[in-house]
């Protein structure tokens, strides 16, 4: 379930620091909301840009060694 929830339901009690260490949290539920409302449905780059801020998200909180970040960077490399 990487990614995918919102991080402010879903991890906040196992990652209290989370939001002190990321600006702008979004996941790809949300992206996908955001998309399948029209907010982004005309837009690729607005949904490029939400899906790799996601990832990178993912790649700043975790430190290199954790498997989260190197999923991310996978799928960043893939994106």
């Amino acid at each position: 379930e990487w990614f995918t929830p919102p991080i402010r339901e879903y991890y906040l009690d196992q990652c209290p620091d989370y939001l002190d260490v990321i600006s702008t949290p979004i996941c790809l539920q949300e992206v996908r909301e955001k998309y399948n409302k029209g907010d982004a449905s005309n837009d690729f780059e607005a949904f490029e840009r939400d899906v790799k801020l996601c990832l990178e998200n993912a790649m700043e909180y975790n430190p290199p060694e954790h498997v989260v970040h190197k999923a991310a960077i996978r799928l960043s490399t893939n994106f």
